[in-house]
C-alpha cells in the first residue's frame, strides 16, 4: 500500500490529510500515533473510528456534537460541555486520540494553549492565598456557592476551600493552615464523608472560551463599537462581561487569534468522507 506507507513516513507533520485512504487505513495511521486529533464529518463516523481504535488497544476520546442550533444560554448550560472539558483535559494530560466532528472542531474547541495555562494545580505542602485562588476560580468559570453540590462550584469557609472540579464526580476539600495547604481529599457532598486523600489536584477550567487578557479586551472593544443597534451583539457583550462561556463561532468575526490548535504541536489527521 504505497499511499499508506507514504503517509506513515510523514506522521511527524502537523497536519495529515487522508484524502486517498479508506476507513481502515485511516485507523491504521492513527494507531501509529500516541497523541493526535482526528477530524471527521459526523458523530456516527467518529464513533466508528473510536470502536476501531479501541480494538487496536488505542486510548481515544470522542467529542460529541452539540444539539443544533444552540444559543448563548444553551451553550452555557449544555451537559455535553462537561464531556468536552473532560476530553480536552485527557488530551492535554494523557496519550490519547481526540476524535471530533468538523463542526465542533472549528466552532467550539478552545485555544488549547490558553486552556492548558488556565488549569490550577494545587499541591499539598505548598503555600497559596485563598483570596487569590477565589479570583482564579471565578476567572476560569467557577461559581461561588454556600456549599458545593455540582461540578463548577466552589465554597470557602475559613481556611477550607471546597471545589467541585468540572470533570470529577465528587468535590475536593483543600484544608489550609494559614497559607499552607495541609490536606487535600475528596468527599461525598451529601454525607461529607471523607473518601480519597490526594497529594495534588489539577482544577480544570469550567469554561471552554478562555482568553488572554489582551485578547479579551480586544474582543470587548470591537463588540462595544458595533452593538448599539444589534440585540445579538448586545447580548454577546453582556455575556462576556459576566464571564459566561461563549461559543467560538459567535466570536470569529471579532478576532483572528482564537482556536490556535495548530500551534499545540499535535498531529491533526483530517478524514475524507468520500473514501469512508
Amino acid at each position: 500500500m504505497p499511499r499508506y506507507d507514504d503517509l506513515k513516513a510523514n506522521l511527524n507533520k502537523k497536519t495529515i490529510f487522508c484524502s486517498h485512504l479508506g476507513f481502515g487505513e485511516q485507523g491504521a495511521v492513527l494507531a501509529q500515533l500516541n497523541k493526535a486529533i482526528y477530524i471527521t464529518t459526523s458523530t456516527e463516523l467518529a464513533r466508528k473510528m473510536q470502536a476501531q481504535l479501541e480494538s487496536l488497544n488505542k486510548k481515544c476520546v470522542v467529542v460529541d456534537d452539540f444539539d443544533k442550533p444552540f444559543t448563548l444560554s444553551t451553550f452555557e448550560s449544555n451537559e455535553h460541555k462537561i464531556d468536552l472539558l473532560n476530553a480536552i483535559s485527557k488530551l492535554i494530560n494523557d496519550d490519547v486520540i481526540l476524535i471530533s466532528t468538523e463542526r465542533l472542531f472549528f466552532s467550539i474547541l478552545p485555544d488549547f494553549n490558553v486552556f492548558k495555562k488556565s488549569i490550577i494545580n494545587l499541591k499539598k505542602g505548598n503555600d497559596y492565598s485563598i483570596v487569590e485562588l477565589e479570583k482564579q476560580l471565578v476567572s476560569i468559570g467557577y461559581k461561588k456557592a454556600e456549599t458545593v453540590t455540582a461540578p463548577g462550584e466552589f465554597a470557602v469557609r475559613g481556611d477550607i476551600l471546597d471545589v467541585f472540579n468540572s470533570i470529577d464526580n465528587t468535590p475536593t476539600r483543600f484544608d489550609f493552615f494559614d497559607t499552607n495547604l495541609e490536606h487535600i481529599y475528596q468527599f461525598d457532598f451529601l454525607t461529607y464523608e471523607k473518601k480519597t486523600n490526594l497529594d495534588q489536584l489539577d482544577i480544570v477550567p469550567n469554561k471552554l472560551m478562555l482568553f488572554e487578557n489582551e485578547e479579551l479586551a480586544k474582543i470587548k472593544q470591537e463588540l462595544d463599537k458595533q452593538k448599539s443597534n444589534n440585540q445579538t451583539l448586545q447580548d454577546l457583550f453582556l455575556s462576556l462581561e459576566r464571564g459566561d462561556d461563549v461559543p467560538l463561532e459567535f466570536l470569529n468575526p471579532f478576532t483572528n487569534t482564537l482556536n490556535n490548535i495548530f500551534d499545540f504541536n499535535l498531529p491533526i489527521v483530517i478524514s475524507n468522507s468520500m473514501h469512508i
